[in-house]
């Protein structure tokens, strides 16, 4: 950065605090900001702001629920290239795993993103189990998306995020059992699930078909020469379509 450039910036952003956000984004990104509100924006938990000041004052979580539409689209797209022959079953269980909230909660942490939030969340810096920082990558998605455009925004992810901080393999080698999950799932959130086989092997067809029904109404449906496989297939279809992470 030439002398000139480091002057200007000093005279854009004399708050020390938006300099410093500026030269993270900067590193991080590849690509100086173009508007740092956007990047502020994404670094505030609601949390940090007063009641009396939330009209005025936003958080972060219209850029979370962007962000996570266009973290979803370029995960789905990456998995979608790199496996093409998988199931949908897979493809959707893996892409729900690289962007569920515990490991978006670790990527925030190799992003040093824990750093830069506002935040008045109690014991959040060493309690990975609260949502806040998962919660702030998808923000800084979306951020970066209004900031930079979808065609920077997917090169960053491709460039910076895949090759960098996502450990593809080490979720690869997690087993996948998607019955077992949705069963976990159910059981949390006080759900009745039963997995019906609807029909076995018999002189016309040779594969199992199950539906899996989730308090009495059908949420998947799979098939397969394997009882258990079909029941995989049916659960891995109810949690795509129940959004189970």
């Amino acid at each position: 950065m030439t002398f000139f450039n480091t002057l200007w910036i000093r005279y854009r952003y004399r708050n020390t605090a938006d300099r410093e956000l500026y030269y993270y984004i900067k590193s991080l990104t590849g690509k100086a900001p173009r508007k740092l509100r956007y990047y502020r924006k994404a670094m505030r938990h609601s949390s940090a702001i007063a009641e009396d000041q939330k009209t005025r004052v936003k958080s972060n979580e219209r850029l979370e629920y962007l962000g996570d539409a266009v973290l979803s689209l370029l995960v789905g797209e990456y998995l979608w290239r790199k496996f093409p022959k998988a199931s949908e079953g897979f493809l959707s269980e893996m892409r729900s795993r690289l962007t569920s909230r515990e490991y978006l909660n670790r990527l925030a942490f190799s992003l040093q993103i824990t750093e830069w939030l506002d935040h008045k969340v109690e014991n959040a810096p060493a309690d990975q189990s609260h949502s806040i920082y998962g919660n702030a990558v998808e923000a800084l998605m979306g951020a970066i998306f209004i900031d930079q455009g979808f065609k920077f925004t997917r090169k960053f992810f491709y460039q910076r995020l895949l090759h960098k901080h996502i450990q593809v393999k080490e979720v690869l080698l997690q087993n996948l059992n998607f019955k077992s999950r949705l069963l976990e799932w159910a059981q949390k959130e006080q759900k009745e699930v039963g997995f019906d086989v609807v029909s076995s092997p018999n002189g016309e067809s040779r594969l199992y078909v199950v539906r899996v029904l989730v308090d009495k109404e059908e949420q998947g449906k799979g098939e397969s020469r394997r009882k258990k496989k079909a029941e995989q297939r049916a659960a891995a279809e109810a949690m795509q379509k129940l959004n189970v992470r």
